[in-house]
């Protein structure tokens, strides 16, 4: 209507509208249905020629935008891809770690330990350790050598049973090593503990389906390496600390106050029945708890045999 009748606003309400805002000689507005060819009349044309393209490609113009925009970068397109990419993370070390395969849980587990102990002490200066030969008695070669054809045993027999044997002959050697030094509580309760998980573990044996000799021969020479390399490390790390200056402080303390504090003379027997006494509880403990499970593993396979 406005536009067919332009002086309804032209006079009435835009001319007195911008003379009070600009002054009084603005000079009013001309509005015409024709100007004449001009550039506001060449824009309107091209306008239109453009809309009436644009309308009939509209279909293939959608298709060049939604390809453009797929490839464009967005912040959420980048953010749908993180998360893809860390739910195909948390999946393939869920694969990985937890496989469900007790092979793999050790190994991961040992690989782990050697890479943190072994990269630690490298990044501080390397093992800085004396490896000259100490004098050795009979018995230690004789402990040494137990434990040498213990491991020899586990590793080199298809009978389960042997390998079970071998790692008691392991245990029993370690058992030694404590007594040879000095801690006969120790080798007490380890030789007590190892006792009866050879025990359990010659009962479970007997459940359980033949080796197959050959299903594990692709993973033995990795297998064989980590534990050089966890045995390696573990040995140097001891040798480490016992390289080191001995701290005799608490030795001299339990010499110094075993008599007026206790009012024993046997250092050891004080040490542990009074001022470690609930660390020998701990042990006694552990003791009574391997032995009930034993003793009720048994009562269930006596039972189960003897149902009809």
């Amino acid at each position: 209507v406005f536009g067919i009748f332009p002086d309804l606003l032209a006079y009435s309400l835009v001319n007195p509208g911008v003379a009070a805002i600009l002054g009084d000689d603005v000079k009013p507005a001309e509005l015409k249905l024709w100007a004449g060819v001009n550039l506001p009349l060449i824009l309107s044309l091209a306008t239109f020629t453009l809309g009436i393209v644009i309308y009939i490609y509209r279909q293939s113009l959608r298709d060049r935008l939604a390809a453009m925009g797929e490839r464009a970068i967005s912040l959420d397109r980048g953010w749908d891809r993180v998360l893809g990419g860390l739910k195909a993370t948390a999946a393939w070390q869920t694969r990985v770690i937890q496989s469900g395969v007790l092979r793999h849980y050790l190994f991961i587990t040992f690989a782990t330990l050697f890479v943190a102990v072994g990269g630690t002490l490298l990044a501080r200066g390397g093992f800085n350790v004396d490896v000259s030969m100490p004098d050795m008695l009979l018995k230690h070669w004789v402990v040494i050598l137990l434990i040498f054809a213990g491991a020899m045993l586990t590793l080199t027999t298809s009978s389960r049973i042997a390998a079970i044997a071998g790692l008691g002959a392991v245990g029993i050697g370690v058992a030694l090593i404590f007594i040879i030094f000095g801690a006969p509580d120790v080798a007490i309760t380890q030789l007590l503990v190892e006792t009866l998980v050879v025990v359990l573990f010659g009962v479970a044996a007997l459940k359980l389906p033949k080796l197959d000799p050959g299903g594990e021969k692709t993973h033995r020479p990795l297998d064989a390496l980590l534990a050089i390399g966890i045995g390696v490390v573990v040995t140097l790390v001891l040798l480490m600390v016992t390289d080191g200056p001995l701290d005799r402080r608490l030795t001299t303390y339990f010499e110094t106050a075993s008599w007026p504090d206790a009012f024993g003379r046997n250092i050891v027997n004080v040490i542990l029945v009074d001022f470690r006494a609930l660390d020998t509880f701990g042990e006694i403990a552990v003791v009574v708890i391997a032995a009930l499970g034993a003793f009720a593993l048994l009562k269930g396979r006596k039972t189960e045999e003897e149902k009809p």
